[in-house]
């Protein structure tokens, strides 16, 4: 249990690290047409998301998310990262298998910071090349800071 512990935080600290990169003040309600999602509301989907995981693993309800300002919804975003980290950390037992949590809510969430990343390229604020293969990524650093 403790490596499953392990690699769900770090896959977490993961997610909060890519979408950070991805994350600009002025990109909540950049719209890029055809009914895509704005920034504000995927930030909003990944908060959903955390929920759902914790209803997954943790057996934790699912609560809806009124939207907010974009900057309200990346602190959302943050705190639920950060409740999400916290519950797995002191988990006695899970609920689902941890493999759904990945494949289905861990997933999603990464696939959405690649949509935020293209939507700030579109927008006109590029992210520069990392390997993230070497990115500084602890556990328990979820931070998001709009910058």
């Amino acid at each position: 249990m403790e490596d499953t512990r392990a690699l769900l935080r770090h896959l977490l600290a993961t997610i909060a690290y890519r979408t950070r990169k991805c994350l600009a003040p002025d990109l909540g309600e950049f719209a890029a047409g055809s009914g895509a999602r704005t920034p504000a509301q995927i930030v909003r989907h990944m908060a959903g998301l955390c929920g759902g995981a914790g209803a997954l693993l943790l057996g934790r309800p699912r609560a809806e998310l009124p939207p907010l300002p974009w900057e309200g919804e990346v602190v959302r975003l943050e705190a639920a990262l950060r409740e999400l980290d916290g519950a797995i950390a002191v988990a006695a037992g899970w609920e689902a298998d941890p493999l759904r949590v990945v494949q289905g809510p861990f997933a999603d969430m990464l696939t959405h910071t690649g949509q935020l990343a293209m939507l700030r390229r579109l927008a006109g604020w590029p992210l520069p090349a990392e390997d993230f293969s070497r990115a500084p990524i602890q556990a328990g650093d979820l931070a998001l800071r709009v910058g």
